[in-house]
């Protein structure tokens, strides 16, 4: 292994390390610093009784997105395609990074998988980025749609107290929020946050990363 591979690979352990954490070096688009808080979001979920709790119409409605989203993101596979498209790396750096793109943040659009807010991608030290999942935002003027429950919560940083909004008490007052859609093979949660919850913990987390980065 070169020098070079060797001092990437290190970077992207320690990106790895740190995301796998709960914080992110890079903007996640509205929240700088993605420290996972305290109860709901600290730790992976049991996904699996979220879904058996839910109701069949939610159940459907989950599936649903999923698809809609996995069968819309097939060109930003090709992350130069999503740099044409107007999405912007929040950085430079290995591991997970966001691409944002502001007019779709700015549109009145809502969860709409043919125009997300925002792509996530793992910038491996060789090689393509490879596409993680994207990242679905409504402001403050605008609702959220809720038709998958619990199984789909939208979420918020830096209220204290509030996580997922639409879940959580005390948040009846909060407006705004992002939902994760995860898209990369294996995932345990397709709609985790913090991120290292879609591997279902943060030990699962790191090794799917480094797989996925061929180290």
């Amino acid at each position: 292994m070169t020098k070079l591979l060797r001092t990437a690979v290190a970077v992207l352990v320690v990106a790895v390390t740190v995301w796998s954490a709960g914080a992110s070096a890079d903007a996640h688009d509205d929240h700088a610093g993605h420290e996972a808080p305290a109860g709901m979001g600290a730790e992976a979920r049991d996904y699996a009784r979220v879904w058996d709790d839910a109701t069949k119409a939610e159940r459907a409605a989950a599936t649903d997105l999923i698809e809609a989203t996995r069968a819309a993101s097939t060109p930003w596979e090709d992350a130069d395609a999503a740099l044409a498209a107007g999405y912007v790396p929040r950085s430079s750096r290995f591991g997970p990074v966001h691409y944002a793109n502001i007019p779709n943040r700015r549109d009145d659009g809502v969860l709409d998988p043919e125009r997300p807010e925002s792509l996530v991608y793992l910038q491996r030290p060789n090689g393509d980025p490879i596409l993680l999942g994207v990242v679905y935002i409504v402001n403050r003027f605008q609702d959220r749609p809720t038709p998958a429950g619990p199984i789909a919560a939208w979420h918020v940083h830096d209220v204290p107290g509030c996580h997922h909004p639409d879940l959580d008490a005390g948040c009846s007052d909060v407006r705004g929020g992002m939902l994760h859609v995860w898209l990369y093979d294996g995932v345990v949660d397709p709609f985790a946050d913090p991120m290292f919850a879609s591997m279902g913990s943060r030990e699962s987390w790191r090794t799917k990363l480094l797989d996925l980065a061929g180290i």
